[in-house]
């Protein structure tokens, strides 16, 4: 700790100096003694350049000023971005030695790397997952006539490692290899450190064993390679893969993924990613995916796919679906591809706008729509994509469209936030596709005169997609639910984020309950 003593009165400020008044004899006055700050260092940069999770990965660099006649050495502190506010020159000069590092002046610009061991303005070990940036104090010589000076802050930096994130996979085909598997990962901020990322397919017991060394002695073929390309990566595995231990990946096992980001250089455990999720490979029918709100994709294995209520506004208050996620299905990109039929239940925003639907339209020329009247006025059909099927209240149509058929159901919408919502034209459908029914009611009112009408409890629903939230999921809801449809599976969506789910959960205990736009399930 660097400590200066004086025998001090007052300290009172002028201008950007500070006066020290000293007790002096009587009839003695020498008047104040203004001690001048050193001059500070500027340019200050740091880099996350290492790999090895502590202060050695920062390199900085600063300019020195040119008189360093009265500056005795340089400390670096490093403060989490968050709290450079706090930070003040007092406190920095009080720090312990191992929350700063020395600098020695050398009459030349500074650049180095911080200490391993290094601790921030905190005394906290300096680690990945934080956001840091640095100062830089100017330590005078203690003469009487200077004293110490703080820089402004350096530009910040996230610790990070090449590994990648947020990495899922998905079973999604039925051809009973490697080409089954949908691969989804975040990439890292440091993806200028690596070469190309390799996809690792590993028996799920074996998942959390993956040592280093099984790493480095991978050969081709059981490994997939994917050249990097600065945006998050979607893909489906080559059919040829093989899992990590040179076996077939077939049907019947269950499989995790782990992503190597390889470099040029010694490969480094900090270059594998966490395992992934495991994936019971085997046939399934359909897939019903979350796109928030009460938005899902139905999706079969011999590659159908439909939307409802997915185009939606995204609103703060409801669960949400993952801006690029929502993107990439409007423009027919991966992993979703092109949609055959988009549908709309009513005319609200937290359930289609006009803008999606067009876009949406225009990338899925093949595509049709289906909704109510009130939400086809701003469509663009010039390509005859906009159904014009349109059953009265309390009565159905039918529409197929390549292969797939849709029921498209007149119900009453319900009322809620104390408005009356019984004029508004609520269609709910039931999706037939890969041999499943799909019930999507929309927004529709839970009473019996509007589902009497059609003796759903006989037509077979298979999954029935229903909105829970505000005073939607009761005891008596649930019994006119499980009474008038009586569907074999249940999926609560249109939650808000308020929402207790373990309410929900209590009134439908088998039920899925989707709250994460991504999310998704298979029957």
């Amino acid at each position: 700790m660097k400590v200066k003593f004086f025998p001090l009165v007052a300290l009172v400020s002028v201008g950007s100096f500070f006066a020290l008044l000293i007790s002096c004899g009587e009839g003695d006055d020498p008047g104040p003694i203004v001690k001048t700050p050193v001059p500070a260092a500027t340019n200050l940069t740091i880099d996350d350049v290492n790999n090895s999770g502590n202060a050695s990965d920062i390199s900085v660099s600063f300019t020195t000023p040119a008189d360093e006649t009265n500056i005795k050495e340089y400390w670096v502190v490093v403060v989490k971005t968050a709290l450079i506010s706090t930070l003040t020159l007092d406190q920095a000069i009080a720090l312990p030695s191992t929350n700063y590092q020395v600098v020695a002046k050398s009459g030349n610009a500074q650049s180095l790397f911080l200490s391993s061991g290094l601790s921030d303005f905190q005394g906290l070990l300096i680690a990945n997952d934080n956001e840091y940036t640095i100062f830089v104090v100017s330590v005078s010589t203690d003469d009487e006539s200077t004293t110490d000076a703080i820089s402004l802050p350096s530009n910040s930096v996230l610790m990070d490692t090449p590994a990648v994130d947020e990495l899922i996979i998905d079973d999604t085909k039925n051809s009973g290899n490697a080409s089954d598997i949908l691969v989804e990962f975040s990439i890292s901020s440091k993806e200028d450190d690596i070469t190309e990322y390799r996809v690792v397919v590993i028996k799920s017991a074996d998942a959390n064993s993956f040592t280093l060394a099984q790493a480095k002695a991978l050969t081709a073929g059981n490994y997939q390679a994917v050249p990097k390309n600065g945006n998050d990566q979607s893909l489906f595995l080559s059919s040829s893969l093989n899992d990590v231990e040179g076996n077939a990946i077939i049907d019947g096992e269950e499989y995790t993924v782990i992503v190597i980001s390889a470099n040029d250089t010694e490969l480094t455990a900090d270059l594998i990613s966490s395992p992934s999720n495991s994936v019971l490979m085997g046939n399934f029918t359909i897939r019903v995916s979350y796109m928030g709100n009460m938005g899902v994709v139905i999706s079969d294995y011999e590659g159908h796919q439909v939307i409802i209520d997915a185009l939606h506004q995204n609103t703060s208050g409801w669960y949400r679906a993952p801006s690029a996620s929502l993107n990439s299905l409007i423009t027919a990109g991966a992993p979703w591809g092109n949609s055959d039929i988009t549908m709309v239940t009513h005319n609200h925003t937290d359930h289609y706008t006009f803008a999606n639907s067009n876009n949406f339209l225009n990338a899925n020329t093949d595509a049709i729509y289906i909704g109510p009247v009130g939400t086809r006025g701003g469509i663009n059909n010039v390509r005859n994509q906009v159904s014009q099927i349109n059953p009265a209240r309390f009565t159905s149509e039918t529409v197929n469209h390549n292969g797939i058929e849709v029921e498209v159901l007149h119900l009453r919408h319900f009322d809620q936030f104390g408005n009356d919502f019984s004029s508004v034209d609520n269609y709910a459908f039931i999706v037939n596709m890969g041999g499943k029914k799909v019930m999507h009611v929309g927004d529709a009112f839970y009473n019996a005169a509007n589902y009497e009408p059609f003796d759903l409890a006989n037509k077979g629903i298979d999954v029935l997609v229903i909105p829970t939230f505000g005073n939607l999921y009761s005891t008596a809801n649930r019994d006119l639910v499980m009474n008038l449809i009586n569907p074999v599976n249940i999926i609560a969506a249109h939650l808000q984020t308020s929402t207790t789910i373990s309410d929900v959960q209590a009134l439908y205990p088998n039920a899925t309950i989707f709250t994460e736009g991504g999310a998704f399930k298979k029957y």
